[in-house]
């Protein structure tokens, strides 16, 4: 699959149209990841994972300001896309494997074409995840780096190689494990689901205990308000202390809700928390976040991983979903667009003894796309919780 979305820079324009004409001399079968499609999550899932070997993303304009809002939209296209991608190798999408049917397959090379650094902001973002513990491989071990196509061709050519080449794919297939049904119904408890709801999406994998605590105190504070907690329904990380103060509240004092969404093979992977009261399984992460997100009045952004900044950017780009009237809208919760984003840009002790603001870097990307009005900055838990409950007086309010 190649990414290459052509705009109003002429000059890079004809550059991505020679490297296009370079991967097609070199005998490779080019599937364009962009089109006439309308934007959706499933959509994303069928065209990019399901019909490709290998994935290369090439130069995007460097300065977006003289860029009309539609392009600018189109290009952070792009960006979700190479997000997507690498969310699915860290959740071991089988297909994103060479070999589908072997789990010790490599994985399809994600390439980047950085000929005029235009990827920096993408990659000093993964980079300062990785620093702050939300992600743990190295950027390296999820994507590929190179200046010119040349490069890229090189790549996409030892991938072929593994491919074709059995031999180099070692191991065996693995017993494929299966969620019981007695295990599901083990922590279902069915608490009857409040009117208000709120979706959580932050880090599964970090152990910053302060980025722990934060994600508790905040399930605390959604339960003792009384309303309902929407999460990935994991149980690892702040993923699992969210579930863990609503839970708390629930059983101590009676109030709150939890449920989410979660896919088998994470589950798998990570387990489930020990209560709550609904889980929808999905089968691909995509359908598991338009859940959450139909599942919910109003979605918060804590610290977390690439999964996150992937959450976030699908909640941006489904705002506008709408805007384009030749298209069909493909959401099926139809009051998405007045859902409040709220971003927790909390600030963070890095390694080195430096205080950061864990989200400064994901803030500035999303503003220079033009997304800067569609989410809410706040510094603490307590600001969220704070904004949450302006607009759920305001949604309750008779209006006159």
């Amino acid at each position: 699959m190649v990414s290459a979305p052509i705009g109003a820079n002429a000059k890079l324009s004809d550059l991505k149209r020679d490297m296009i004409g370079q991967l097609f001399n070199a005998h490779f079968r080019i599937e364009n990841s962009n089109g006439d499609t309308s934007f959706s999550l499933t959509d994303l899932e069928r065209k990019i994972v399901e019909k490709a070997d290998s994935f290369v993303f090439l130069p995007i304009p460097v300065g977006m300001k003289d860029l009309h809002f539609k392009e600018a939209k189109t290009l952070f296209r792009e960006l979700f896309k190479a997000t997507s991608l690498i969310v699915g190798k860290q959740t071991k999408d089988p297909k994103l494997r060479l070999d589908q049917d072997n789990e010790d397959s490599p994985n399809k090379p994600i390439v980047f074409v950085n000929h005029n650094k235009c990827w920096d902001p993408f990659f000093e973002l993964i980079d300062h995840m990785h620093q702050l513990g939300t992600i743990r491989q190295k950027p390296e071990e999820l994507i590929t780096k190179v200046d010119t196509i040349d490069e890229a061709i090189r790549v996409l050519e030892a991938a072929h190689d593994q491919k074709v080449n059995k031999t180099v794919l070692h191991g065996h297939e693995h017993d494929k494990k299966n969620i019981s049904q007695a295990k599901i119904l083990a922590g279902q408890k069915g608490r009857e689901k409040p009117d208000f709801n709120v979706c959580v999406f932050c880090s599964a994998s970090t152990r910053n205990p302060e980025l722990i605590n934060i994600a508790k105190v905040l399930g605390n504070k959604i339960a003792t308000k009384g309303w309902g907690l929407v999460s990935g329904m994991g149980c690892t990380g702040m993923m699992g202390a969210v579930v863990e103060g609503a839970n708390e509240i629930i059983i101590t004092e009676n109030k709150g809700w939890v449920g989410g969404s979660n896919l088998p093979r994470i589950i798998n992977m990570e387990g489930l928390p020990e209560r709550y009261d609904a889980l929808w399984l999905k089968d691909d992460i995509y359908t598991r976040m338009e859940k959450m997100i139909e599942e919910s009045q109003a979605l918060v952004i804590m610290p977390g991983g690439t999964g996150t900044v992937q959450e976030l950017m699908a909640l941006l780009l489904l705002k506008h979903a709408h805007e384009d009237k030749s298209k069909p809208y493909l959401m099926r919760d139809k009051n998405y667009g007045s859902k409040p984003i709220v971003l927790v840009n909390y600030t963070v002790t890095d390694s080195h003894g430096n205080e950061k603001k864990f989200w400064d870097p994901l803030v500035k990307l999303a503003d220079t796309y033009g997304f800067k009005k569609d989410f809410i900055v706040v510094d603490t838990v307590k600001d969220a919780v704070a904004a949450l409950d302006n607009h759920n007086k305001h949604k309750k309010a008779p209006h006159r």
